[in-house]
């Protein structure tokens, strides 16, 4: 039996999002906070209390959550580009329980002392509109909501 594969790429969603949000922070605290504080400001979690939420800042390095001490958990995705303290790029299927694949490029930018901070998400899969809509909304939650707050207002 043979398919027929440009039938079968045909079927398969995608989409892109463009993002940005400036927050009054340095650019080199902003970094810091994407990097090194995940756990402040990473709204969507498998668990309702997560033992951690680490991000590990290097090529190759894991963006997961971590359920228990035992290692449980999910993987968001693997660090694909990082140049401190204005890119990241990781990409993964965010423990999404459907057949989609992300990528998320986030850029910061210095600009009227604080830093403007741009996310690009690219997806490919199983995708829908109401995915897309709970993206772009996850991305203002995550971003505006909670990362601009803990970098403006000290708390999240």
């Amino acid at each position: 039996m043979t398919t027929d594969t440009h039938q079968v790429l045909s079927e398969v969603g995608r989409f892109r999002i463009d993002y940005e949000v400036f927050i009054n922070a340095p650019v080199e605290r902003t970094f810091r906070a994407l990097v090194e504080e995940p756990h402040l400001y990473w709204t969507h979690t498998w668990s309702e209390n997560p033992h951690s939420i680490i991000l590990e800042p290097r090529i190759g390095g894991r963006f997961f959550e971590q359920f228990d001490e035992s290692g449980n958990g999910v993987l968001y995705g693997t660090v694909e580009m990082i140049l401190p303290p204005y890119r990241l790029r990781y990409s993964g299927n965010v423990g999404m329980l459907k057949a989609v694949h992300f990528i998320f490029d986030l850029e910061l930018e210095e600009k009227d002392g604080g830093t403007l901070l741009r996310e690009v998400t690219l997806a490919a899969g199983d995708v829908s509109q109401k995915m897309i809509a709970n993206m772009l909304a996850g991305s203002a939650e995550v971003y505006e909501g909670k990362l601009k707050a803990l970098l403006e207002g000290g708390q999240a």
